[in-house]
């Protein structure tokens, strides 16, 4: 029989069939660094209050958030603008099944902010919902805004400048063959030992994740090398005693993307989120 369980890491959980299992968190979900990337990850941030709120279908029948039996569609009327194109009313899905979601009612308000995904926006989950105080301050006094039109007017002004000169638009500043992978260590003492190490081993940071496949301890490894831009290498351990650790398999850098965890037929799937590439698969046979 046939079985997919979608977990989106790095940006938020999406498609979390699993309702009943507990939300975790990354370690830097609510600091500074964790209300930064909420901010930038966000594509509308905004004051308002809950128009309606539509049931979620009775039966998945897509990956997509509007074909999905976790997500509602909620209508919501937009007071006060932090992020975003102004608008009196946006239309998004939050996912009120799971235990990374939240539970949304009719005339409620508060702060709102979504994320696009599949053309879509979305409400971000209970781990990305965090913004810091003084981030918060800066939102309201328009800071984030004005960046913004700031960063609009100068590329458009570039633009302009280049259809004048002839210039081709300038290239984007990483490469894939620019970045100098760091490689995964075979094996490590602990499990606390390999978390630090995902941490701080390159330049963009990492986190791992704990999976069992088959009645084997995994930790998926997840490494950044970039800042602003997506990026990600893949490292799979099992745990082969009581307190060490050893790699399974592991992936390069990818560019642009952020990865996906799968669940098919009893076989751990790592695929890319925008791009739906298979760079990892992890079965029966590799935990031989």
């Amino acid at each position: 029989m046939k079985k997919k369980i979608f977990v989106y890491v790095f940006l938020f959980s999406l498609l979390f069939v699993q309702s009943a299992m507990a939300c975790s968190c990354i370690q830097d979900a609510f600091s500074g660094v964790g209300s930064k990337a909420n901010i930038e990850r966000a594509a509308v941030i905004f004051k308002g209050s809950v128009q309606t709120v539509d049931p979620p279908p009775q039966t998945s029948t897509g990956r997509a958030p509007d074909q999905n039996q976790n997500f509602s569609k909620v209508t919501l009327t937009v007071q006060e603008i932090y992020k975003g194109q102004k608008a009196q009313n946006v239309a998004a899905y939050f996912d009120t099944a799971t235990s990374c979601g939240s539970q949304v009612s009719e005339g409620e308000s508060g702060l709102y902010i979504l994320n696009e995904y599949m053309g879509v926006l979305v409400s971000a989950d209970l781990c990305g919902k965090y913004i810091a105080p003084e981030h918060m301050k800066a939102l309201k006094n328009g800071g984030y805004l004005k960046a913004a039109q700031e960063t609009l007017k100068s590329v458009e002004n570039k633009s302009t400048e280049d259809k004048q000169t002839g210039e081709k638009e300038s290239a984007p500043d990483v490469l894939p063959e620019d970045i100098k992978p760091v490689p995964f260590t075979e094996n490590f003492e602990s499990e606390n030992i390999l978390r630090q190490w995902a941490q701080s081993s390159t330049f963009g940071g990492g986190y791992t994740e704990k999976r069992e496949l088959f009645g084997k301890n995994l930790a998926l490894v997840f490494r950044s090398y970039t800042s602003g831009i997506p990026s990600f290498d893949v490292g799979i351990y099992y745990q082969k005693s009581a307190t060490s650790w050893a790699l399974i398999k592991s992936h390069p850098p990818v560019m642009n993307d952020q990865p996906v965890i799968e669940i098919v037929d009893d076989n751990l799937l790592i695929i890319t989120l925008e791009g739906s590439a298979e760079i990892l698969s992890v079965g029966e046979p590799d935990l031989q």
